[in-house]
């Protein structure tokens, strides 16, 4: 049976992934606070303190990183995040582990970006991307609906004519030097389009995309 130790090591050996996230230190809260963000708003995670990048374990440098991580998580997400902490000793060295849950469907949890800005964040493979203004105003109008009228103007008719007429997936910079509408209302109107289900996004490496939905 192999013993708990023995599978974090197997966990680190795998690298970072989408519910895995290696931090050699804990002092940046912001940037801790990021990766909270990321996992609470896609499928939850662990970042693991006392790992770097490389995958070398060189271990936290006081068993006060335990409070100061749920220190960050009240402090520099929006709504706080309740995470769990697991310490462990590896190589004679001490790692934290702390446990993000999924909450996106719950809450969307904001964190300072470089400019002290709250935004969303969201987990893609090792990485994590903003989410961005879309993302954001989409999520609370489906999960706090009010009366929306769905008014669809010429703008919204070019967009789904460009997306037919293009064969890959599309960024808001592509449609905005494409279409000669401001980047304001192409937003806007890509806003309705999701929301009547007619676009639909995802997000890759390089940041959100958009395609038409499937009939």
């Amino acid at each position: 049976m192999e013993t708990i130790e023995y599978q974090l090591y197997k966990r680190i050996l795998r690298g970072e992934n989408e519910q895995l996230d290696f931090k050699h230190s804990i002092s940046d809260g912001p940037k801790i606070a990021r990766t909270i963000s990321a996992f609470a708003n896609t499928k939850g995670g662990s970042i693991l303190v006392g790992v770097k990048d490389n995958k070398k374990i060189i271990g936290i440098k006081s068993d006060e990183d335990i409070y100061y991580a749920q220190k960050i998580a009240n402090d520099y997400c929006y709504p706080s995040v309740t995470v769990n902490t697991v310490l462990y000793e590896l190589e004679g060295k001490e790692v934290l582990e702390i446990i993000v849950p999924s909450l996106i469907e719950e809450q969307l949890t904001l964190a300072p970006n470089e400019h002290n800005e709250f935004i969303a964040y969201l987990r893609f493979e090792d990485t994590n991307h903003p989410a961005g203004a879309i993302f954001e105003r989409i999520w609370a109008k489906k999960h706090f609906p009010g009366v929306q009228r769905i008014d669809l103007q010429p703008l919204h008719f070019e967009i789904l004519n460009f997306f037919e007429q293009t064969s890959h997936p599309l960024s808001i910079e592509d449609i905005v030097q494409q279409l000669t509408f401001s980047r304001a209302a192409i937003i806007r109107a890509l806003e309705m389009l999701i929301l009547t289900e007619q676009v639909s996004f995802y997000l890759t490496r390089e940041g959100m995309k958009y395609v038409i939905s499937k009939k």
